[in-house]
């Protein structure tokens, strides 16, 4: 029997990501012929390295969303994870030898300094995206403060408003950097169409074509955004000044208080209302 733990996205938090030992997952499908190939191989490792590693895997076809979260592509992928970090991973059906090797090379690196590496690329794409983004004119320096939720907001409203479709995202392939280049296309208007977009005299978009009119759109649900987003900040701003006040603190904890007890009495209620209902229907069955 197999000592190859099959994982979903159900269980793949606390049998990958919470272990307390290093864990192999294999990324593969029923289709795919070297998955197959490896799979004997897999299935010795699991039993010769049990004390050290966990052997896990997951049918990609069945839980796309964990093969798309850590970038396979293609099968079978090999992924070592140690403390909840992906810190390693291969593709293709390796020699055994080889396998171990990896595995060997992927425990001794250290989880903390691979996620302190890819929290500090992950901030670089986004400066990289942001700035392409400022170039482009869909975002304002304003916006610098947090460019991820900028850039998250940016492209939530660029499909809200059409300014970006799931053809843009397949005609980029989902590069961002072509992405907001479509947004922006679409946003400032075509460029050459002088005959049906375009006002003769200064070049710029006519107020009643469509392409004028989509630009409008995505910039007012921009600025309604921010304004949200701006509310949202001065209201929260507005609740944390008020729980400073000894008074309202008081109060709080009064009401707590009295919602304490409420609980309990009702609590108190439903559970000697239980105990009756027991008592007729057991004190009314012939025995």
């Amino acid at each position: 029997m197999s000592s190859v733990l099959q994982v979903t996205k159900d269980n793949f938090e606390a049998e990958v990501l919470k272990s307390d030992k290093p864990v192999l997952v294999d990324f593969y499908a029923d289709w795919c012929g070297p998955c197959k190939s490896l799979a004997p191989t897999i299935d010795e490792i699991a039993g010769e390295r049990a004390d050290e590693l966990k052997v896990v895997k997951i049918d990609v076809d069945a839980d796309p969303e964990i093969a798309a979260k850590y970038g396979v592509r293609s099968m079978p992928t090999l992924v070592v994870f140690k403390e909840g970090t992906a810190v390693s991973g291969v593709s293709g059906a390796l020699p055994k030898s080889d396998l171990n090797a990896f595995i060997d090379d992927a425990l001794t690196k250290d989880p903390a300094e691979i996620a302190r590496q890819m929290e500090e690329t992950g901030k670089k794409i986004v400066n990289a995206i942001f700035d392409k983004a400022l170039e482009l004119g869909l975002v304002t320096d304003e916006d610098a403060a947090d460019k991820g939720e900028a850039l998250d907001t940016l492209f939530k409203t660029a499909m809200m408003t059409g300014a970006l479709t799931q053809d843009d995202l397949q005609n980029t392939g989902g590069d961002p950097i072509a992405v907001l280049e479509a947004i922006a296309a679409k946003k400032n208007g075509p460029a050459n169409d002088a005959e049906n977009d375009a006002d003769l005299d200064g070049g710029k978009p006519s107020p009643n074509t469509p392409s004028a009119k989509l630009k409008d759109s995505f910039d007012d649900a921009i600025g309604n955004a921010r304004e949200k987003l701006h509310d949202a900040a001065d209201a929260l701003s507005h609740v944390a000044d008020g729980l400073k006040n000894p008074d309202v603190q008081e109060k709080l904890k009064k009401d707590v208080k009295g919602a304490v007890e409420t609980g309990k009495a009702v609590g108190k209620m439903a559970t000697q209302a239980a105990k009756d209902k027991m008592k007729k229907f057991f004190g009314g069955r012939k025995r």
